[in-house]
């Protein structure tokens, strides 16, 4: 998901970079309770009977669930922000904040979009400039990295210029 901003009284512009994140922590935490509440009703009837092996299972199965939704929406709530100044273009990455930042002068700055190399493949959005080069939106979709190509390119290319195309 993207978002362009334009700061209202200069060019500057950001552009936030998020992945698609359908299920909030809240929403994690009921599904994860009602798992809970269902493995209880299964498992202490059989612990009742007799059959208490049950429950260390039920445990660590649900302990299994919810680390794998922990580290999944931890991976979920990463950020990029791409800012574009009057003379210099940085990505800040991070999760709750910045934790990464990456500058590159605005006059030299390219937008490379490299195609898949196999035919359902992902493609690569890169910001180039004096040999370095970084990555963004590694999680989006193809087409989401095509409109935020075309989108970054044509903000990169109206900062050079000093006029908008």
């Amino acid at each position: 998901m993207v978002e362009e901003e334009q700061c209202p009284d200069s060019e500057d512009r950001q552009f936030v970079i998020r992945p698609n994140c359908s299920l909030s922590w809240q929403g994690a935490k009921r599904y994860l309770a009602l798992q809970a509440l269902a493995c209880g009703i299964a498992a202490l009837p059989l612990a009742w009977i007799g059959a208490w092996l049950v429950l260390p299972f039920a445990v660590v199965a649900l302990v299994a669930v919810a680390v794998s939704f922990y580290l999944v929406l931890l991976r979920a709530n990463r950020i990029e922000v791409v800012w574009l100044t009057e003379d210099q273009v940085a990505v800040e990455r991070g999760l709750r904040g910045p934790e990464e930042r990456t500058e590159f002068p605005r006059n030299w700055v390219q937008v490379v979009l490299e195609p898949a190399e196999r035919r359902l493949g992902a493609n690569h959005l890169y910001l180039r400039a004096y040999g370095r080069q970084t990555e963004i939106g590694a999680f989006l979709t193809n087409e989401e990295r095509e409109h935020l190509a075309d989108a970054l390119g044509r903000a990169v290319r109206r900062g050079q210029t000093g006029r908008k195309l």
